[in-house]
């Protein structure tokens, strides 16, 4: 075990969401199991499920879906849709 390919990705975190994440960055460089999605990564920064449905997901600043696959470099924007009420 341990040889399993990893990729590494950069997350912006733009909004509410903010609170999810340790320290007061916005910004995460994550290493990820290669064939990881956009969900793998809301799982590892265990967003609560009700929050998902609400964010805009960029991939190199294209739209992306939670079932988008990743590649060593991708840069994903994670945007809330509304934040205030």
């Amino acid at each position: 075990m341990g040889t399993e390919k990893k990729l590494e990705v950069v997350v912006k975190i733009v909004g509410h969401l903010e609170k999810y994440i340790s320290g007061d960055q916005n910004e995460l460089n994550l290493k990820l199991n290669a064939g990881s999605r956009i969900i793998d990564i809301f799982q590892k920064l265990e967003f609560p499920e009700k929050e998902i449905k609400y964010i805009m997901i960029l991939v190199n600043g294209q739209p992306a879906s939670k079932e988008t696959a990743l590649k060593s470099g991708d840069r994903i924007s994670l945007l809330t849709l509304a934040d205030g009420g």
